[in-house]
């Protein structure tokens, strides 16, 4: 088995597994073997909380934005801590089907 990236019709690329012999062209076949953002990672939770950390911190001009301000800084972070629970989430399951610890 080898892994293949290749891009969608979305334009979005895949790292996928495949057999040894098969090509690029069969890589839409293959099996994900890469974090789908768009089905894990919860969108309208991060909107939020994004969101509700600017207006506390104050951020709500180009100028509080580029300033370097924590309200920026917090905002990543929620971004960070949704996508990082994500691949949590993800490896666990592999493990819980693979019967790992």
């Amino acid at each position: 088995m080898k892994h293949i990236i290749y891009e969608d019709a979305r334009g979005f690329l895949r790292r996928v597994l495949v057999k040894d012999n098969d090509s690029v062209a069969n890589a839409s076949r293959g099996l994900p073997a890469y974090l789908d953002i768009e089905k894990e990672v919860d969108w309208e939770a991060v909107k939020k909380e994004v969101n509700n950390v600017l207006i506390q911190q104050g951020v709500f001009t180009w100028e509080n934005a580029n300033s370097g301000s924590v309200g920026m800084q917090a905002a990543i972070t929620v971004f960070k801590r949704h996508l990082i629970g994500a691949f949590k989430r993800r490896e666990l399951e592999t493990r819980n089907k693979s019967g790992g610890k």
